[in-house]
Order: C-alpha cells, then sequence, then structure tokens
C-alpha cells in the first residue's frame, strides 16, 4: 500500500462547507496542486487515473465544478455530483424466517465433506458504517480479531497510530491495534482510547455478521465464518445532509478511494478479495459507463477481485420515469409532484442521437420557457410566485456516455405539481428517462405521477463486471417489491442473481439483534458466496486465476429457476443464488 498525495487540508474532510468531486486526468497532476489554491481547491489523488478535487460549497445555482472553472490543466472529465445511501429496513421485533444461507444453499456446501469450505485465506472489503470490532462474532476462537484493517473516514487524521502512510485522511487502524484495544478490553480498560472507530449505525455490523459471523452464536453464523474482513467507514456527505434534510449520505469521491483502498490491501496481501459495496445512487444514466462504474470494472480485471452490489431498493420509489417522443417537434409531459421538499435534483438522459428540450412549468402556470438544448447550455430560472429558483443544465453529450444528459436542480420548492415539458429537437428512438432523488431523501409524498418501476435499479450496480444482486422473499420465493429492478432495454447486463433478504436476523450494535430487509442484505449473502468461490478456486488450487467474470460465470450457471418465468428477466437476472447448484454445474 502507498501513499496518496494529498494537499487538502485535514479540516475539509467530513466538513460540511466543503465538497468532493471526482475528476479524471493525464498528466502530472501532483505538480499542478499548486494552482487551485487560490481559488480555494484542493487535490487528492486516488490512483494514476483519478482525483479527488475539494473546494468549499457556497450555493446549489452557482457552485458546481467543471472543466470550464477548473484549475488543473490534467483535468479531462469531472463526474457530475451524485449522493449514495441505503434503503434497508432494520426491525427490532423478532421474526420467523428462513436462513438465506439456507435458501440459498451455501450451509449445505460449507458443511458437504468433499468440498468443505469456510472462507479461510479470503479477505471481504466492506464499505459501510464500520464495524463493531469488539463483537465476539468477529474474533477467533483464541479472542484475537478477524479484521485486518479498519480505514475510519469519519475520524480526525491520527498521526500516532500505525501504517497512515496509505490513506489520505482519516485514520487507519491495523491488525495489531485492534488486537491490543482487545487485550485492553480483556483487562477493563476503554478499548476505544486505542482504537476509537465506531458503528454507530449499526448496518456495517450487521451486513458484516452476515458475510462472516464466525457463529458462536449459530443462529447468526455467517456464510464464510474464517474470511478475514478490511472495512471503511465511510466518512459522511455533510453538504448533501444539509441541503437534503436527510442523514447518512455519502459521495463518490469517499466510496471510490475506499474501493482504492481495499484493492491496495488486496493486491500487497495477495489475497483473493471480495469487494462489498451496498450503497448506491438514483442518478446517472444506468448503462454501465458512468465513472464509478467504469472504476469497478477496471478493480475486476485483477485476478482474485469481485466486487458485489445491491441493486438498491428503490422498486416501489416512484422516482423514475421514461417517455418517447414520436418524432421531430414531439411534446412529452412529465409531472412531478412536490409535497414538503425544498431542495431536489434530477436527470433527464436520452440515448444519442436523440436531442430534446425542456421547460418546467410551477403549479401557479408560471413557465422557465423552452431552454434551448445547446452546447454547454444553462439556464436559471427564477419563479416568482413560488419564490423557487430553477438551474437547468445540459450536458450535450455527457463526454463519458456521449448521450444527452439535462440536469435539474430545484431550490426552495413549493408543494404541487410542476411541470417538465420535454421537446424532440432531433428524434431517433425518442426515447427519454428521468430519475430524480432516492425515496430516502425525498419528503413526504413528493414523486414522479406516473413512475416505472423498470429502471430502478442503482448505479454502480449498472457496472459489467461486478456481481449484482436484486432481493427476493425466500419464504414464499416471491420478489421483494422494493427490490431495484433493471432496464428493459439492456436488462441481461445488469442483475445478476437474486438471493434472499427478508426478515433476516443480524447481529447489531452492542452484540444485539435486529431482522433488517433489503438488498444490502441480499448482497452480503452473494459476497459471502463469493468468498468460498474463490477459496475453492484460488486458496484451494481448483481455479487459481479466478476473475470476477469467472466468478459470475460459475454463479449464473448454478441458479435455481422459477417455472414460467423467462430468463434473464429485470427481476430475478438469471435465477436465484444456489451455490450447491454451482457445484452440481461445474
Amino acid at each position: 500500500m502507498r501513499f496518496r498525495f494529498s494537499n487538502a487540508p485535514f479540516f475539509t474532510f467530513n466538513n460540511p462547507i466543503y465538497v468532493k468531486y471526482v475528476a479524471e486526468y493525464q498528466g502530472d497532476i501532483v505538480s499542478e496542486a499548486p494552482l487551485g489554491l487560490e481559488k480555494e481547491m484542493y487535490i487528492t489523488v486516488i490512483n494514476d487515473k483519478y482525483v479527488i478535487i475539494t473546494k468549499r460549497f457556497e450555493s446549489v445555482m452557482e457552485d458546481r465544478l467543471t472543466l470550464a472553472n477548473n484549475p488543473f490543466p490534467s483535468v479531462v472529465y469531472i463526474a457530475k455530483y451524485c449522493i449514495y445511501c441505503t434503503l434497508d429496513i432494520i426491525d427490532f421485533n423478532e421474526k420467523v424466517s428462513i436462513n438465506p444461507l439456507e435458501a440459498a444453499n451455501i450451509n449445505d456446501v460449507a458443511s458437504n465433506e468433499s468440498i468443505s469450505l469456510s472462507g479461510k485465506g479470503t479477505v471481504v472489503g466492506i464499505i459501510d458504517t464500520g464495524i463493531d470490532y469488539t463483537n465476539r462474532e468477529f474474533q477467533t476462537s483464541d479472542g484475537n480479531t478477524r479484521i485486518l484493517r479498519i480505514w475510519d473516514q469519519s475520524l480526525p487524521r491520527e498521526t500516532t497510530t500505525t501504517g497512515q502512510d496509505s490513506i489520505s485522511w482519516g485514520t487507519e487502524y491495523t491488525n495489531e491495534d485492534i488486537n491490543k484495544a482487545l487485550a485492553a478490553q480483556r483487562a477493563g480498560q476503554d478499548p476505544y482510547s486505542i482504537v476509537a472507530s465506531k458503528d454507530d449505525i449499526g448496518h456495517g455490523t450487521a451486513m458484516a455478521g452476515v458475510i462472516g459471523a464466525s457463529g458462536f452464536d449459530p443462529e447468526i453464523k455467517g456464510a464464510a465464518p474464517q474470511c478475514e474482513f478490511v472495512v471503511v467507514k465511510l466518512g459522511r456527505d455533510l453538504v448533501s445532509e444539509r441541503l437534503t434534510e436527510t442523514k447518512e449520505l455519502y459521495d463518490m469521491a469517499s466510496i471510490m478511494s475506499a474501493i482504492n483502498y481495499i484493492l491496495d490491501f488486496a493486491l500487497s496481501e495477495n489475497k483473493p478479495t471480495v469487494i462489498y459495496m451496498p450503497l448506491g445512487t438514483t442518478l446517472g444514466n444506468h448503462r454501465f459507463n458512468g465513472i464509478l462504474e467504469s472504476y469497478i470494472d477496471d478493480v475486476c480485471s485483477n485476478v482474485g477481485v469481485s466486487v458485489v452490489n445491491s441493486s438498491g431498493d428503490e422498486g416501489e420509489g416512484r422516482n423514475h420515469a421514461f417517455s418517447i417522443l414520436e418524432g421531430n417537434g414531439d411534446l412529452k409531459e412529465t409531472q412531478l409532484y412536490v409535497d414538503s421538499q425544498k431542495f431536489l435534483m434530477l436527470d433527464l438522459w436520452t440515448l444519442k442521437p436523440n436531442k430534446v428540450s425542456i421547460s418546467i412549468i410551477s403549479p401557479t402556470g408560471e413557465s422557465s420557457g423552452t431552454i434551448p438544448a445547446l452546447f454547454k447550455q444553462q439556464d436559471v430560472s427564477k419563479f416568482v410566485i413560488e419564490e423557487t429558483e430553477v438551474l437547468i443544465q445540459y450536458y450535450l453529450p455527457e463526454d463519458l456516455s456521449g448521450d444527452e444528459l439535462i440536469s435539474v436542480y430545484f431550490a426552495g420548492l413549493k408543494p404541487g405539481i410542476w411541470k417538465i415539458r420535454v421537446y424532440g429537437n432531433y428524434v431517433l428512438d425518442g426515447r427519454y428517462d428521468i430519475w430524480m432523488f432516492s425515496r430516502k431523501m425525498l419528503k413526504g409524498a413528493t414523486s414522479l405521477t406516473s413512475p416505472c418501476t423498470c429502471g430502478t435499479i442503482t448505479n454502480p450496480s449498472t457496472s459489467r463486471y461486478s456481481l449484482t444482486i436484486s432481493n427476493y422473499n425466500q419464504n414464499n420465493i416471491t420478489v421483494y417489491p422494493k427490490s431495484g429492478l433493471a432496464t428493459t432495454s439492456i436488462q441481461a447486463f445488469e442483475i445478476d442473481v437474486a438471493a434472499g433478504g427478508v426478515d433476516v436476523k443480524c447481529i447489531f450494535l452492542n452484540n444485539g439483534r435486529v431482522y433488517i430487509t433489503g438488498t444490502s442484505v441480499s448482497a452480503a449473502v452473494a459476497a459471502g458466496a463469493a468468498l468460498l468461490l474463490f477459496e475453492w478456486g484460488i486458496v484451494k488450487g481448483n481455479d487459481p486465476y479466478m476473475y470476477s467474470n469467472t466468478l459470475k460465470s460459475y454463479i449464473l450457471r448454478g441458479t435455481y429457476r422459477r417455472k414460467n418465468d423467462i430468463y434473464p428477466n429485470i427481476e430475478w437476472g438469471y435465477g436465484i443464488l444456489d451455490l450447491l447448484g454451482v457445484f452440481t454445474n461445474l
């Protein structure tokens, strides 16, 4: 693991007035770092292709980072800002439910004498809310931790602990640090005086348990009880939390840095590693070519490294709609009902070479007028009666995809029906899609009035080479209605398989137990299965050069499929995860 250059002051991280953008660069970005100081812009290098640009945030309407106002000549692309979250349901009331590991035949495979898998020799990288490292389920029988590293992005930079050269902010703790903390706890002392990282929310701890709990409590034994952990506790996106009045939000910069941190560890230690990433965003074009999706595909090109994503829980979010323009000059209208929402972002995407323009109509009938679709066109409309500002920004084309993107930002929204009128300037197939905030950030009944459940899969689950998991109810073998669905046009490239994720008993904070429902659980089940396959293939030498796509092929070939369904489909992908089926169909 190696040092990543950063000239960003530590106080700019985890700060509600500083925002982090991800950019692609070509050249000597480090030598250009001083060029941003006058504008109070700083760089933090992720790797030899991507960099974080940190800047002071003032206003949604005026303070976006673009290539035009970027001071670094080596920067060739700046990712549009996206907000990430999870939507799992946590219930403290006891449930009666089938263990999803049993539903996926993971326990049968693990206990099979001729196969006998436990995850030994493999690593799971968890990008989430942290982990309760004091929990017995993340320790060996002799009381040592199974956690190799914790990078807590939310903590201040700590220079007294070991191994800090591999991170640019936050605090890193090693296996040795954690064992010292556990020894202090056994001696009646405060372990957090040594390793200060805490999972204050519990989601990361719960998912780590599904993947790899040791099984001291047999009811919550994980899929890979002898795997080891590298954990990144993400720093929260305090700017977005302030704007949306929503907690537990995260940004792309923190997520990409976390993935890169785990990748560096996997390559330096030469251990097969599954990176578990349960977070998603509804924004983006959902065609596997966004900057984070492309980076994940790069990560998955390494032998023995795979990324497991969840398809998200936006199936009933009412935050996606699409329509089809019939020809040049055609007009379509999408309506947005606003409840108590104050701030809102939405994206309209149409495939190249389509070209469209839009106008916004307020509840009182005031119009922005049609904003022409021109290169780098943007317009701020002020609606007098509603006292609302609307920024319309055209990306014509959006650089990575070549498609047209229209981003719309609403500030000071007022309740009522807002109308988005779409005009066909140049129409080939005429389809356009609108995605807006995750359901978690939508206030009250705010929603699109004619939503479509297809295309509710979240990014970066649309990456080509990662393993994307949807959720089904393992108790009755039906689709979980909130599970994000693939788009109809490219469904075969999105959801891979479904795994059980309804009312699953999990570890929680303070050695508690909860029942969690959501695609994060389904992805955790699949991540555990992936670890066992890496153990069988790489650690035991049956397939020592397994790539992520190799892993996917094994899993897809082994799925259980319901009768009368056509596969692949937008709900189940290629079928239901069945680890026993994988070995049956080798």
